[in-house]
């Protein structure tokens, strides 16, 4: 993640994980909501949309982070429900594991 936000001229912020849960509101994705909502966040980098969790659980969190107004960039993949207006969405090639809160340089 860190190459790929230095890639990019983003601030790595943090980095949040879980262990495999089909909760929406774990530990780790709290805290991520919690820096998406800091005045200085431009968005989450994720290396893939399975990285929000299963289906339903990565649906939810992706229009949880989508009503902040903040960018949600993927590493690599696409979005299946970017017609369904759940958000903005980047894509680039990549291969790190995680999600990050970036901040532009």
């Amino acid at each position: 993640m860190s190459a790929y936000c230095d890639q990019h001229e983003l601030m790595l912020g943090s980095v949040f994980t879980d262990h495999r849960d089909d909760r929406i509101m774990t530990p780790g994705f709290v805290g991520l909501m919690d820096a998406v909502n800091s005045s200085h966040s431009y968005g989450v980098v994720l290396p893939s949309l399975a990285h929000l969790g299963g289906r339903w659980t990565a649906r939810r969190r992706w229009a949880w982070i989508a009503s902040t107004g903040r960018r949600l960039i993927l590493v690599r993949g696409r979005h299946p429900w970017q017609s369904a207006g759940l958000g903005r969405l980047s894509r680039e090639d990549g291969h790190e594991p995680g999600a990050c809160d970036a901040h532009p340089r």
